[in-house]
């Protein structure tokens, strides 16, 4: 007797744990079992599904052509993995799509956009407030401030208000229509140009940490953002330029933004000086009047 079971949704919802599941059941049923994974490089919200084999006797192919039954997380796994189930077999849909005014792709598009630009917003306000106090004199200029938050606002709205009706640039993770796209990495760039501006003219020395940080991270905003002002007709290229904006630019600038950020901020509150004294007089040199 041999079961093949086939497993997709998205990437984050317990797909391929569901399906190691299953086949380490096989394995204490002392069966011989084959689990094989399959997922793109965006991971969480990404596509994601697995094959599952479990026999009484030796498995002599792992490729699952058609399976005997299927387990589906979502309407669009539902619609693509039907036609291969066996006849005869079945396919459990767990969460059906609802009846709602905004199409799932639009819904999901919006989610993951505004993953990104909420974050982006708050992380350069704090980096404007306290690479000021970092750096020990004012921004470079207050006026481009003003113009940096209105601009990435104003892009932010629109970004989110056109995906909810549907106009997209078709491309997954990407879906911001071009001249919004421009607009963010415009926005950047006024960030980028305010730092260097400032940081040249600080007050310490510039091998501080914290500005070192800041100024790293506002430079790969720019950087890491550039892939996604571009449409790739390969597939792996599109694949590479959705890597860098999901993993390296939202992920690792932000982070390298928000270590600039943390330290001051809990500086400042003394949270970690106050139960810890040692530590304390070990960074008493990173104290400011």
């Amino acid at each position: 007797m041999i079961d093949k079971i086939l497993l997709a949704g998205f990437g984050g919802q317990g797909v391929l744990f569901i399906g190691k599941i299953l086949a380490y059941a096989g394995m204490l049923d002392e069966r011989q079992v084959c689990w094989i994974p399959s997922y793109g490089p965006e991971m969480r919200g990404g596509t994601a599904n697995c094959s599952v084999i479990i026999s009484d006797d030796e498995i002599n192919s792992t490729v699952l052509e058609y399976a005997d039954a299927g387990i589906v997380l979502n309407q669009p796994a539902y619609d693509k993995f039907l036609p291969f189930i066996k006849p005869g077999g079945a396919l459990e849909l767990i969460f059906p799509d609802m009846d709602l005014p905004i199409s799932y792709a639009s819904g999901r598009a919006f989610h993951l956009n505004i993953s990104i630009y909420w974050p982006l917003i708050g992380m350069i306000g704090a980096i404007y407030f306290f690479f000021s106090q970092e750096a020990e004199r004012e921004l470079a200029s207050i006026r481009l401030i003003n113009i940096n938050f209105w601009l990435l606002a104003g892009t932010t709205g629109l970004v989110l208000g056109s995906l909810l009706v549907g106009f997209t640039a078709g491309r997954e993770y990407l879906e911001a229509m071009w001249p919004l796209k421009v607009a963010t990495a415009a926005s950047t760039l006024m960030l980028c140009y305010n730092l260097l501006c400032t940081y040249r003219a600080a007050g310490v020395p510039r091998n501080r940490a914290t500005l070192i940080s800041m100024v790293a991270g506002s430079i790969t905003l720019i950087v890491f953002y550039l892939p996604n002002l571009v449409s790739y007709t390969h597939p792996t290229t599109d694949e590479m330029a959705k890597f860098l904006v999901v993993h390296i630019w939202e992920e690792m600038s932000l982070e390298l933004i928000g270590t600039g950020v943390l330290a001051p901020l809990l500086n400042n509150l003394n949270i970690i000086f106050a139960y810890l004294p040692w530590v304390q007089a070990a960074n008493s040199s990173y104290q400011w009047n």
